[in-house]
């Protein structure tokens, strides 16, 4: 049997509240199925975080008369004792603010963004005008031949949407394999370990 490199992950609990039976009933069964394939030889990284993002955080913080990071901050220090009781084997416990996380989600988006896979459709002319005009090294191209401003974005607009008809979204992934794409988000993750919580495995 060949042997495999997994990354496994749980949906991620918010922050504005402790761990309830749901999420333990889910980390356990994720935790039985790692433990069976690291026992069949397999190379497996366990991570999991909290979800600090959304207006629930932000209103419970308000409740609580405290920030909203300094309710994020309360509720992952109850994590560690739950993870433990229950001896779930997560190699990294993090939060989606981490700066880890930051660099990750930038990084594949920057990709796409130079890929041409991501494109605005809908962006008002007259908002993305609003924009340029703030920014006065890019109207000398948007500016060529003429047109007014608003005129040259909306051609610029409609031959994006028109591109995004023709496609077919294959896109060339030769450069990005799965096992790359797992070192190097492993790579991120180490460089962060010694700044964030680390829930070693469990015998």
């Amino acid at each position: 049997m060949s042997r495999r490199t997994l990354f496994v992950t749980t949906a991620l609990p918010y922050a504005n509240g402790l761990f309830h039976i749901g999420h333990i009933m889910e980390y356990i069964q994720a935790d039985i199925w790692v433990r069976f394939q690291r026992m069949q030889g397999h190379t497996v990284h366990f991570v999991g975080a909290d979800d600090t993002h959304g207006a629930a955080i932000m209103l419970r913080a308000e409740a609580e008369g405290v920030t909203p990071h300094e309710l994020v901050a309360k509720i992952a220090a109850t994590r560690p004792k739950h993870l433990k009781g229950f001896h779930i084997s997560y190699d990294h416990w993090g939060s989606t603010d981490a700066p880890a996380n930051t660099e990750l989600s930038q990084d594949i988006y920057f990709k796409l963004k130079r890929a041409g896979v991501i494109i605005c459709l809908s962006a008002r002319p007259e908002v993305i005008a609003a924009r340029v005009r703030r920014s006065p090294h890019k109207r000398p191209k948007l500016m060529e031949g003429g047109k007014p401003l608003e005129a040259r974005i909306t051609e610029l607009i409609e031959e994006r949407r028109a591109a995004y008809a023709r496609a077919d979204f294959t896109v060339d992934t030769s450069d990005l394999s799965v096992a790359q794409s797992a070192e190097r988000v492993l790579e991120i993750f180490g460089r962060y370990r010694r700044s964030a919580h680390r829930c070693a495995p469990s015998a």
